[in-house]
């Protein structure tokens, strides 16, 4: 199989969010490269606050929002609450 390339997603401010070419199947797949990076690398750097895992298309809403300090916001959508996490990080 090919390597996993990393690249970076030019539209997220400060140039801090990243996409992997590998698709879930493959992050599932025993024994497969992605599968060793996704036990190896995304998950200790997850669970250490390093990264956080998350779909692409779930970053534009807080990007949309404009939320600013002091404003109030309730996230009544579906968890773990990535969307939200992101808005503090901002």
């Amino acid at each position: 199989g090919k390597q996993p390339v990393a690249r970076c997603l030019d539209w997220y401010p400060g140039r801090r969010a990243w996409q992997l070419d590998v698709t879930r199947q493959d992050l599932r797949r025993a024994g497969s490269r992605e599968s060793e990076l996704k036990q190896e690398v995304l998950i200790p750097l997850g669970e250490s606050g390093v990264i956080a895992r998350q779909e692409a298309v779930s970053m534009l809403p807080p990007l949309l929002l404009g939320v600013e300090p002091g404003h109030l916001v309730l996230d009544m959508c579906a968890s773990p609450g990535s969307k939200t996490r992101q808005l503090l990080e901002a």
